[in-house]
């Protein structure tokens, strides 16, 4: 019996040390307990690996009850311009390569945490779609609820070490930079990207009903929901009816109308024409979303079309 024991101990050893090494490493700042390691270095670290889990934890220390959901469109909004012209704290909840279902659980997270005012939603026509609805947030919540999981997550190994060697190192490698030029990673984004997310488009239904939920929860509560249609460059736009989406297009606008207010940026004009206004198809760089930033809280006139809902 005290061999099984010992056996069972040395066994248990590597275990036991990779457990104490993610809980004093903690990169993702889940127990803030150990400062070995500073949070900037670990929000150009652990961020990147995995943004759900990133801004769960770091929402439920500060929960904000105005927030930003989307992808890495709405991602690059600076919630301190936002601050300049509404005078309110934002949270940016919003996560690179973000999907509805990601959107939805998101939304409900933050109202089981806050008491919610306003509510923007980025979303795109490439994100509504059924086909393109994995979900990051619900393991991130599960893992934000379980010491345990978070201990022994994948991801979190992978940043605590990631993190170390950076320290170690003082180099942080860049994880999201694509390795091609930038008029290659165009080309890719407008023939093989646009194909991914097109090719296979379905309508989703399931998450009309559930974008749904949520606008009748906020009517009911009295929290001003928003979407916004954020700009892609034309040629990307041109895509949709090339793979024969138009009317599926206009069904995405009038859900979207249906259901609460809508900035729309994402059509040919003066902004969408000028390849010089994104850094690839579907993203615009900075001036751009200051642009919109101060259209939408600002009150300035703009390019954006505004739709209320009736009644």
């Amino acid at each position: 019996m005290i061999r099984f024991f010992k056996n069972s101990f040395i066994f248990a050893i590597p275990f036991i040390l990779i457990i104490l090494f993610t809980l004093v490493v903690d990169p993702f700042e889940n127990f803030g307990y150990f400062n070995i390691i500073s949070i900037d270095l670990k929000r150009k670290v652990s961020y990147n690996i995995n943004y759900a889990l990133w801004k769960v934890v770091e929402f439920s220390r500060n929960p904000r009850p105005n927030i930003l959901l989307g992808d890495s469109r709405m991602n690059r909004i600076k919630v301190k311009e936002i601050r300049k012209f509404s005078g309110s704290d934002y949270y940016n909840f919003a996560y690179g390569g973000g999907t509805l279902q990601e959107i939805c659980n998101t939304f409900w997270f933050a109202a089981d945490k806050i008491n919610l005012k306003n509510v923007y939603i980025g979303i795109n026509f490439e994100i509504y779609n059924l086909s393109k609805s994995y979900d990051r947030v619900n393991g991130a919540i599960n893992i934000l609820e379980n010491p345990l999981l978070y201990l022994i997550n994948r991801d979190v190994l992978n940043a605590s070490f990631r993190l170390v060697k950076s320290k170690l190192s003082g180099k942080v490698e860049n994880i999201e930079t694509p390795r091609m030029s930038k008029d290659e990673f165009w080309k890719y984004q407008i023939n093989i990207a646009a194909k991914r997310n097109y090719a296979n488009y379905v309508y989703p239904q399931k998450l009309y009903y559930e974008l749904r939920k949520i606008a009748d929860y906020c009517r009911k509560n009295e929290i001003e929901l928003s979407f916004v249609i954020l700009p892609t460059h034309v040629t990307l736009q041109e895509k949709i009816e090339a793979y024969g989406l138009a009317k599926s297009y206009q069904k995405f606008l009038s859900d979207l109308r249906d259901l609460n207010t809508v900035y729309d940026f994402n059509y040919p004009n003066q902004l969408t024409n000028d390849r010089n206004n994104f850094s690839d198809p579907f993203h615009a760089k900075e001036t751009a979303i200051s642009h919109i930033v101060r259209q939408i809280w600002g009150g300035e006139k703009g390019i954006g079309r505004l739709y209320k809902i009736q009644g």
